[in-house]
């Protein structure tokens, strides 16, 4: 599953014009469908986001999207897009968002961010969890 439609970019603020004009087939595009474009620019997005998630979360691709991650998708989609267009440079405003979401994952990746959900103690790597119906620590042990 996707983190982010086509429709979620579109309200994310992107032109329609724009979208079609980025997923357009080039000469060697020439059996590629626009969708097609745009669906493999979301998965590769996705699939980055993954790596950073990976060793935070351990069930992925997440089932529900935080709005955070939504965003981080459409960042990076943005930018593979504008990346495949050689005859255009990326805009200034593309990479500076792209920078700054990889530097968001690379702070949940090392724990200097959290993500805005919960996350089932199953799914989270890492995780050690122990029950005890006696007092481990009392007046005299500790």
């Amino acid at each position: 599953m996707a983190y982010i439609t086509e429709a979620e970019m579109l309200k994310f603020g992107i032109r329609k014009g724009e979208l079609e004009d980025l997923t357009k087939p080039g000469d060697g595009d020439a059996e590629t469908t626009a969708a097609e474009i745009l669906e493999e620019a979301i998965t590769n997005a996705d699939d980055k986001i993954n790596t950073y998630l990976r060793g935070v979360i351990t069930e992925l691709p997440l089932e529900v999207p935080p709005p955070v991650i939504k965003r981080a998708s459409y960042d990076i989609t943005l930018y593979y897009l504008y990346d495949r267009e050689t005859s255009v440079d990326i805009p200034d405003k593309i990479k500076e968002k792209y920078d700054g979401t990889i530097k968001w994952l690379e702070a949940i990746a090392t724990g200097k961010a959290q993500l805005p959900i919960d996350i089932p103690d199953t799914q989270i790597e890492g995780t050690i969890w122990a029950e005890t119906t006696q007092a481990i620590f009392g007046k005299n042990s500790f």
